[in-house]
């Protein structure tokens, strides 16, 4: 008989940090808190700066060779200037995160201390 009590959280504060450290950007440190959905919005996040930033790399080599990449020009500057916004963002959700963890997981070990007082309270 299936008991009703939540499973057991083997999460570690080291293997979560190192995850952010090491993976945050990707979003691998929500994805090991079992964040599935928040991890994947920070990977969608990283691919579409990534993409801008390969369209202006790609755009920036279209120009004329002779006349090379034109100072000023509006449309690789508004490129640049998304790149940067949308990075400014990502550092500060990792900084979030930072304390995020530590939050998540302390609640978590609550939770499963609660959870072991009720399973020996059951027996």
């Amino acid at each position: 008989m299936p008991t009703p009590f939540k499973a057991f959280s083997d999460k570690s504060f080291t293997v979560a940090y190192a995850l952010w450290l090491f993976t945050g950007f990707f979003g691998g440190h929500r994805f090991y808190l079992d964040r599935v959905k928040m991890g994947i919005l920070q990977f969608l996040v990283l691919m579409v700066n990534f993409g801008v930033l390969i369209y202006a790399i790609y755009y920036s080599f279209q120009q004329d060779p002779e006349q090379g990449v034109v100072d000023g020009d509006p449309h690789l500057e508004k490129l640049f200037a998304t790149i940067g916004f949308i990075f400014l963002i990502q550092v500060i959700w990792l900084a979030i995160d930072f304390f995020w963890l530590y939050f998540v997981i302390r609640k978590e070990k609550q939770n499963q201390q609660f959870t072991l007082e009720q399973i020996e309270a059951f027996e």
